[in-house]
C-alpha cells in the first residue's frame, strides 16, 4: 500500500538532483554566472580607525584580496581615542576622504560613521559608508534607522552589546564565584562618544546578575585624567573591589595598562575589550577584529556590485572569541577554570 507514495518520493528526489546538477553546470556559463565585472574596476577606499582597530583594517584589506579585486587602493586615516581633539580629528579625516571622492569609506567605529554621515549630509555627498559598531547599538546611537534598513547611505555590522557584557560578567563569576564588587573607572575617565553606553550596560547587567558596580569618577578636565586616575587608584585597598571591568575609550591613553597594574596589586581578575586587551587585562570576549574586517569587506563588495547601502541589512558580528592572557593571570594569582580554558579561542602566554 506504500509502494505508490514511495515511487513518487524517489522520482521527486531524482528530479531535484538532476535540476541541481544542471544548475551547477550552467552557472559556469556567462549567461548564468553572477556579474563580477566590478572586481576589475579601480577602487579607492578610505579607512578611518583608532589604533586599536588595526587588525580590523588588515582583515578588511585581506577580504578584498581574497575576493579577487584586481585594482584597489586604500587611504588610511588613523585617530587616537584618548586625544582631546578626537571629534575634530575624525571630522577632518572624513572631510578629507569625502572631498577626495573615494569610492567608499570604511569606519571601524560607530562615532566615526556618524561623523562621516553628518559631513555627507552637509556636503551633499553620496559616498557609501560601511561601518562596524563596537560599543553601541547603532540604532540608539543614531547611525541607522533600523537593522533592516539604515535609511541612509551606510550599512555595516554591529556588536551584540548585551550578550558581550553578560558573557564578561559570567566569566568573572566562573573565575571566582565569590566576586561581588566590580570596579570600573567611569564618568570623567571614559570618552563619552566611545564608552558611555558600554558603561551603562555594565551597570545594568551587573545589577541583574547580583553584582555591585563600584564606579570611580573624576571631574578633572581630560588633560588631567592621568593624574586623576593615579590619585584615585592609590586609595583603592585590597577588599574594596573583587574585580576590574575595563571600559574602552578613555582620556588617559595607557589606562588599560595602569588598571592591569592595579589588578595585579589587588590580586583580582580584570576583563577588557579586545581592543585594549593586548596592553591590559587578563581576558576578553567580543567580536574578532580580523573577522569583523573581513565581514565588512563582503558588505562593501555587495555595494560595489550594485546594491544600495540602505537595502543591505545590518549584521551582527559573525565570530565572537574568548581570549585568555594566561601568563598575566598566573603572575597575578588568577586561575582560569576549565570551563573557560576549554572554550578559549586564543591563549596568549606572555
Amino acid at each position: 500500500m506504500f509502494k505508490k507514495p514511495l515511487n513518487i518520493l524517489i522520482l521527486a528526489i531524482i528530479v531535484a538532483a538532476v535540476a541541481f546538477g544542471l544548475y551547477q553546470i550552467l552557472r559556469g556559463f556567462p549567461f548564468f554566472a553572477p556579474d563580477r565585472s566590478h572586481l576589475k574596476e579601480p577602487k579607492r577606499i578610505g579607512i578611518i580607525f583608532p589604533r586599536q582597530h588595526i587588525e580590523a583594517v588588515q582583515g578588511f584589506k585581506e577580504g578584498f584580496k581574497n575576493m579577487g579585486y584586481a585594482e584597489v587602493s586604500f587611504e588610511d586615516k588613523g585617530v587616537f581615542t584618548s586625544s582631546p581633539t578626537l571629534p575634530l580629528d575624525i571630522e577632518n579625516s572624513a572631510r578629507e576622504l569625502i572631498q577626495g571622492k573615494v569610492d567608499l569609506i570604511f569606519a571601524t567605529q560607530e562615532n566615526i560613521a556618524l561623523a562621516a554621515l553628518e559631513i555627507e549630509k552637509e556636503t551633499g555627498s553620496d559616498i557609501p559608508i560601511v561601518f562596524s559598531s563596537r560599543f553601541h547599538d547603532p540604532v540608539a546611537y543614531g547611525v541607522i534607522k533600523s537593522f533592516k534598513s539604515s535609511g541612509n547611505n551606510a550599512t555595516g555590522i554591529s556588536i551584540n552589546l548585551v550578550e558581550v557584557v553578560q558573557k564578561h560578567l559570567e566569566f568573572l563569576r566562573a573565575i571566582n564565584p565569590a566576586i561581588k564588587k566590580i570596579g570600573v573607572f567611569g564618568s570623567g575617565f571614559v570618552v563619552p562618544d566611545v564608552g558611555d553606553k558600554f558603561l551603562e550596560e555594565v551597570k545594568n547587567q551587573g545589577k541583574k546578575q547580583g553584582f555591585d558596580i563600584v564606579e570611580y569618577k573624576t571631574t578633572a578636565a581630560p588633560p588631567g585624567a592621568e593624574s586623576a586616575w593615579y590619585q584615585t587608584a592609590s586609595k583603592i585597598k585590597a577588599g574594596d573591589i573583587d574585580a576590574i571591568y575595563h571600559i574602552a575609550g578613555h582620556f588617559f591613553e595607557a589606562q588599560e595598562t595602569a588598571e592591569t597594574e592595579l589588578a595585579s596589586r589587588l590580586r583580582i581578575p580584570m576583563v577588557a575589550p579586545l581592543e585594549d586587551l593586548p596592553t591590559g587585562g587578563h581576558f576578553g570576549y567580543a567580536g574578532d577584529l580580523t573577522a569583523s574586517g573581513e565581514q565588512a569587506s563582503r558588505i562593501a563588495d555587495k555595494i560595489f556590485g550594485g546594491a544600495k547601502p540602505s537595502d543591505i541589512p545590518i549584521d551582527f558580528e559573525e565570530k565572537n572569541i574568548l581570549v585568555l592572557y594566561t601568563k598575566r593571570a598566573i603572575d597575578d594569582g588568577i586561575v582560569f577554570p576549565d570551563s573557560m580554558a576549554r572554550i578559549a579561542n586564543v591563549k596568549i602566554e606572555k
